[in-house]
């Protein structure tokens, strides 16, 4: 299942351990609700410890679901600057991170990167 990032507030009403799925079409899980576009308006949230997850997890596969990963900008920009830093040093000696615009060209360069 693809993920997607989203730099936002996760729903305060869904555990931490309970997996946020998106889509074009109607999903399962033991919460659902329509919301913003992603990659369809459609979500669900799946509790790992339910007896039934297993079949909704096939289910969303089968809908065509993203996975929706939640970071606070703070956790973005860590994780951003691990990649680059990792996967093109080059790259990583020459931002500054004291530039708003280089921030944002990290955070939005990294995303893009992750949600293809």
């Amino acid at each position: 299942m693809k993920t997607i990032i989203r730099i936002s507030n996760r729903p305060a009403d869904i555990p931490q351990d309970w997996p946020i799925h998106n889509a074009p079409r109607p999903l399962y899980g033991q919460k659902t609700w329509q919301g913003d576009f992603v990659h369809g308006i459609f979500y669900a949230a799946i509790d790992p410890a339910d007896e039934y997850s297993p079949g909704f997890l096939h289910e969303n596969e089968r809908n065509d679901a993203y996975e929706i990963v939640y970071l606070t900008k703070e956790q973005a920009t860590e994780q951003a600057l691990e990649y680059y830093r990792v996967n093109f040093p080059k790259i990583f000696s020459k931002i500054d991170m004291s530039d708003k615009d280089h921030q944002r060209m990290v955070i939005e360069g990294w995303i893009r990167n992750r949600n293809q």
